[in-house]
């Protein structure tokens, strides 16, 4: 048993029982010791509030399947008009390629296609299961789940902890009922294996990102980062070291491509 376990911002738990002489897991269950309710937190305010009150959440993971998923980030100012209907056309642009990965293959980098398949469950939560379901269909007419997160209503119900019923405050997000890895990982992975970034200092080559750093205080750089063969912790912290550089490369929305007063990416 690991309670608690600290490297999370979190209250998390981890319990497992294992056979050591067959080298056999036989029970594991991770717990969320705390209830932080960012969705009742997060109710009447402005959506520019959810990024600041939202990346306080985070996780960790060992080794899993690789199934990912991303929306992207770093939108391009010249496509992005913020709506549904043509959000897989202004999604696209992004600096880093929205998508899902499944068995490390890539199954799609429409945004429509991305929200259609989402759900969250709550069987094994301190929650109460929602029974309304306000929303059938996206704006767009295709069909949502019960349990998608638009229909998702947050009511705690906190009872006595059982490993066969409910034992955590966290929920159960799933893409087509799979779980999902996100963050740097998910996003270089989907961004290198779509290959339609288009940035003079970031290739996609379809097993990885190359990063061109020029000379500026130090002396010019390329950064490589390959698609791994697992999906581990140790391989999920690596591209945090490369999303630095791949912010800056980033076009901003204050200027436009080909101007005079600035380059393409933030530095002018």
């Amino acid at each position: 048993m690991l309670d608690p376990v600290t490297r999370v911002a979190g209250a998390l738990a981890f319990h497992t029982v294992v056979d050591l002489q067959a080298r056999r897991v036989l029970e594991a269950h991770t717990e969320a010791r705390v209830f932080r309710g960012y969705e009742v937190i997060l109710k009447g305010r402005t959506p520019t509030d959810a990024i600041d009150i939202s990346s306080r959440a985070c996780g960790a993971v060992g080794e899993r399947p690789r199934h990912l998923i991303s929306t992207g980030i770093w939108d391009d100012a010249e496509a992005y008009d913020g709506s549904y209907a043509s959000c897989d056309a202004w999604g696209e642009p992004r600096q880093t390629t929205p998508g899902v990965i499944v068995d490390g293959q890539l199954r799609t980098t429409r945004l429509t296609a991305l929200n259609l398949g989402m759900e969250e469950f709550v069987d094994h939560s301190f929650y109460e299961q929602w029974h309304v379901y306000p929303f059938p269909v996206d704006p767009l007419g295709g069909p949502l789940s019960p349990y998608h997160p638009r229909n998702k209503q947050t009511i705690p119900h906190p009872t006595q902890k059982s490993w066969k019923e409910r034992y955590t405050w966290a929920t159960a997000p799933r893409r087509d009922r799979l779980a999902m890895e996100s963050g740097p990982i998910a996003r270089h992975w989907i961004t290198a294996a779509a290959q339609r970034l288009k940035n003079p200092f970031i290739a996609a080559t379809g097993d990885g990102l190359q990063i061109e750093l020029p000379k500026g205080a130090t002396p010019a750089l390329t950064l490589s980062w390959k698609i791994p063969a697992r999906l581990n912790t140790l391989e999920r912290g690596a591209p945090a070291l490369t999303m630095l550089p791949t912010a800056i490369w980033s076009p901003t929305p204050t200027c436009s491509r080909g101007s005079s007063t600035c380059a393409w990416g933030r530095i002018a």
